[in-house]
């Protein structure tokens, strides 16, 4: 699919890291709000969110970066209350092999 936004992520990845967001929100994982941000300072992010990424470098996370289409995110797994969320997912037993 073809690329939209600024980003590498094509609208497949766009469209994953939005579900994957969602589920987290589903799942209890740690979200720390969306930005309201009208004059553009904080790139969409929150606060926090600004912080973390932006200030700090750290690896933009599916619950916390505002913009799907920077590429594809994974879950922050530093934060213990994750960690446990996503092993008890693991632990379910598929469906269909």
């Amino acid at each position: 699919m073809d690329n939209i936004g600024e980003g590498g992520c094509g609208r497949a990845c766009a469209t994953a890291n939005v579900i994957a967001h969602e589920f987290g929100h589903a799942l209890g994982l740690e979200d720390r709000g969306h930005g309201f941000d009208p004059l553009g300072v904080t790139q969409g992010l929150s606060l926090p969110e600004f912080g973390r990424e932006v200030i700090m470098g750290r690896p933009r996370d599916v619950m916390y970066s505002g913009d799907p289409n920077k590429g594809p995110f994974g879950y922050n797994t530093n934060v213990d209350k994750n960690v446990r969320i996503l092993q008890e997912v693991n632990r379910v037993k598929p469906i269909y092999p």
